[in-house]
């Protein structure tokens, strides 16, 4: 069985392996949100990329750093989605990767209320689509000793899809305003 696998396999098969062998696969996601929204995909960045600004949906505080700029640390409060505490919920994230023109950023946990542990990850990036459209594709992952975090899936979805529709709504807000000027 192993021989015929050789024999098939072309140049490509072989690098492919070369490479695999070599650098470790990457974790998996725990979580996706991919959706296309009716916006354009200028304001859509525009609007996602803002660390210190968005979501609206929550109280963003500057810790250290510039607004778009990794390394740029913020203090989010009012997580939404989570109803099983009477005490406000807070996280502080930090922006570890940001590439424009890519359209993608990638944040982590530092320290937080919620029993997320430190090293939860975060990537956003969007693309263009043809009419104007852009699709948006949000993932997220564990800490690998984040103990039970299946329990923790379905809140962080519920949470990245509002800010999901959150930002289709802002980013064509802002786009309307563009078309009247």
């Amino acid at each position: 069985m192993a021989a015929e696998a050789a024999a098939t396999a072309t140049p490509a098969d072989a690098d492919r392996a070369m490479v695999e062998s070599v650098v470790p696969a990457p974790m998996p996601w725990n979580g996706v949100v991919e959706k296309t929204i009716s916006a354009p995909l200028e304001k859509v960045w525009d609007v996602a990329s803002d660390f210190l600004g968005f979501p609206n949906v929550l109280t963003i505080e500057p810790v250290e750093g510039e607004n778009r700029v990794a390394g740029c640390t913020r203090k989010v409060t009012n997580l939404p989605g989570r109803t099983d505490t009477d005490s406000a919920q807070w996280a502080k994230q930090k922006l570890v990767e940001i590439n424009p023109a890519e359209h993608v950023f990638s944040y982590e946990f530092l320290e937080n209320n919620t029993g997320v542990d430190p090293g939860y990850y975060s990537t956003f990036q969007a693309k263009k689509e043809e009419g104007g459209k852009t699709f948006v594709r949000w993932a997220f992952r564990f800490s690998p000793s984040q103990v039970g975090s299946d329990r923790f899936v379905p809140f962080i979805m519920k949470g990245t899809d509002l800010y999901v529709q959150e930002l289709e709504k802002l980013a064509n807000a802002a786009s309307a305003v563009c078309v009247l000027i």
